[in-house]
């Protein structure tokens, strides 16, 4: 693998990534932070930072910012904020983005999320028609819309389930919590692991054109997966509330997996 990669976005996922696909022979890795404290992380990491900052009203880029999107393959990896006006502030930092991308890129590719879906009480795939019920799902759908009409063929959606891993462990934050759930709820996760070994294969292989649901094909009961991991951690157990009238969801990855023959490791 011989490219030129940028990542708008190094958080959590986005770094993680970067580390990930340095380590192959010929790919020089550039990466985004809104802190000037990250910046010098990545630079002891051998990464090249670069300074893009999205505020609600502003859009501010490094003088050098040009470099940053001369690049084969450009990922955007950073979620909607939790914000009133979340559809419209996250579609125009899309806009002001790409107004920056060149042309003649070979691969851009979005970090979506399952939330564009709705809950249905069965399974949704990539044809399923998107009626999100949360303002953030609406954003990325404007955004995922806009990239689609701006590069056609160089598109790649990526809707990612619930995102745990290393310091990101299942219910941390669900400790002792009342929690309203449906007996026959079951999760959308992914494990860092696998969406980053997902993504390479993707880049790897210059997959275009295409959406792809990032989710395990494993499912466990969310009621049995948070009492277990609460007891993993040695933590307080939430307390459930049982409303077998609360919808779910069932995201498929049977397209991805379908396609590049890939084995969840989580």
């Amino acid at each position: 693998m011989k490219k030129t990669i940028s990542i708008i976005g190094g958080g959590w996922l986005g770094l993680a990534l970067a580390k990930k696909l340095q380590s192959y022979a010929g790919v020089r890795i550039k990466i985004s932070s809104t802190s000037k404290d990250k910046l010098l992380e990545y630079e002891k990491l051998n990464l090249q930072p670069y300074m893009i900052k999205m505020e609600e009203s502003s859009f501010s880029l490094d003088t050098h910012i040009g470099d940053f999107f001369s690049t084969n393959v450009l990922i955007i990896c950073f979620p909607p904020k939790r914000i009133a006006n979340i559809e419209d502030v996250h579609l125009k930092q899309y806009k002001n983005l790409l107004q920056q991308v060149h042309s003649n890129i070979k691969q851009i590719i979005m970090v979506s999320s399952t939330s564009v879906y709705q809950t249905s009480n069965g399974v949704v795939d990539e044809s399923t028609i998107l009626h999100p019920e949360k303002a953030s799902g609406k954003a990325l759908i404007l955004c995922e819309n806009l990239i689609k009409k701006k590069f056609p063929k160089q598109y790649l959606i990526l809707r990612a389930g619930g995102l745990y891993g290393p310091n990101r462990p299942i219910g941390r934050f669900l400790a002792g919590k009342k929690i309203v759930v449906n007996e026959k709820e079951k999760v959308n996760l992914i494990h860092q692991q696998d969406i980053i070994n997902i993504m390479e294969i993707l880049i790897e292989k210059e997959i275009k054109q295409e959406v792809f649901n990032i989710v395990s094909t494993n499912h466990p009961l969310r009621l049995d997966l948070y009492n277990s991991k609460a007891l993993e951690l040695g933590l307080e157990l939430p307390l459930f509330q049982i409303d077998n009238e609360r919808k779910y969801k069932i995201v498929s990855s049977e397209k991805l997996v379908n396609l590049i023959n890939y084995k969840f490791i989580y």
